[in-house]
């Protein structure tokens, strides 16, 4: 992405000097994101910038060598902090399903009656739609699976145990 730019940037060493430093200056905003709504606002900002830099450059001239290697360096300290970003945030993301998923299976567990069920099982339903569309993560890792798991399987004995009616 930034290399690419870098291929197009040509003139005096000023400008080669100004694009590595607003290289710089990108990595430095992504590395100091804290969320993935952050490094896709950094992504935005140096995609306007590398149009800028297509129209303003020729696009037949090469940058120096050791330039290169010092734009391919900072991009992948980019890239790297945006997957740390979104690790972090990916985990924290799961944790939190994690947790409305287990206050869903207390709720259903402390279900007498179908009615009771019923509406908590519309509720998770519901949120788990909201989810799906806002969810921002990408798989959870193994331990959080078994874990989704677990708490799904209680959720289900105990609706089946609360929907199923009581024999006299």
């Amino acid at each position: 992405m930034l290399l690419c730019s870098l291929f197009l940037i040509v003139g005096c060493s000023d400008k080669w000097d100004k694009a590595i430093s607003q290289m710089d200056g990108f990595k430095d905003k992504m590395c100091a994101c804290k969320d993935k709504a952050c490094t896709e606002g950094v992504e935005k900002e140096v995609d306007a910038w590398e149009s800028t830099m297509k129209d303003t450059f020729k696009k037949d001239e090469k940058p120096p060598e050791k330039l290169i290697e010092k734009g391919d360096k900072i991009e992948k300290e980019m890239r790297d902090c945006r997957k740390a970003v979104e690790k972090t945030a990916g985990a924290a993301e799961a944790a939190a399903q994690l947790k409305k998923m287990s206050d869903y299976k207390d709720q259903m567990c402390a279900c007498k009656d179908t009615a009771c069920a019923t509406k908590v099982s519309d509720d998770m339903t519901k949120w788990s739609q909201e989810e799906a569309k806002n969810s921002h993560s990408s798989s959870p890792d193994e331990d959080t699976m078994k874990k989704m798991t677990d708490i799904t399987t209680q959720l289900g004995e105990c609706m089946q145990k609360a929907m199923t009616p009581a024999t006299p």
